[in-house]
């Protein structure tokens, strides 16, 4: 039978797929989880700081390709993103987190973070399957 796998097939990483919408945790090289996720669409946006009142964000929503790793997490609940809520944030990209939403449609639709539902960023701490300084391999055309 056919099933869904990540490309790498060594190491102990997570990968995001941003051409099938997915994310792969791979751990000595087999891929042993698989998320749907919304990654950035692609598109410029201009809106209020949520933490800065009277500031704007502006940029091009993209899910920076590339290998980064996760520096920084937040374990408890909701928080205000500067361009909205996020659950659970785990930052591997400049402000770019693997975070928890409420709303992870089939297609990118996110300012350049890779959403997870809510109770998948439950699994992901649960489990401790992305700790600090877990590498976070993201490619793709979108």
């Amino acid at each position: 039978e056919w099933r869904a796998h990540a490309l790498a097939d060594a190491g102990t990483l997570v990968e995001i797929n941003k051409d099938k919408q997915l994310l792969f945790v791979v751990q000595n090289g087999r891929t042993v989880w698989i998320f749907n996720t919304s990654t950035g669409d692609g598109q410029p946006y201009e809106e209020e700081d949520q933490n800065t009142p009277g500031e704007v964000q502006t940029g091009v929503s993209v899910t920076r390709n590339g290998l980064h790793s996760i520096y920084r997490e937040r374990p408890e609940g909701w928080w205000e993103g500067d361009l909205g809520k996020i659950y659970r944030p785990k930052y591997f990209s400049g402000g770019q987190a693997v975070h928890g939403s409420n709303n992870v449609p089939a297609y990118p639709a996110s300012h350049g973070c890779v959403r997870l539902s809510i109770q998948a960023m439950d699994f992901v701490w649960d489990s401790g399957i992305m700790p600090i300084d877990t590498p976070v391999w993201v490619h793709g055309l979108n």
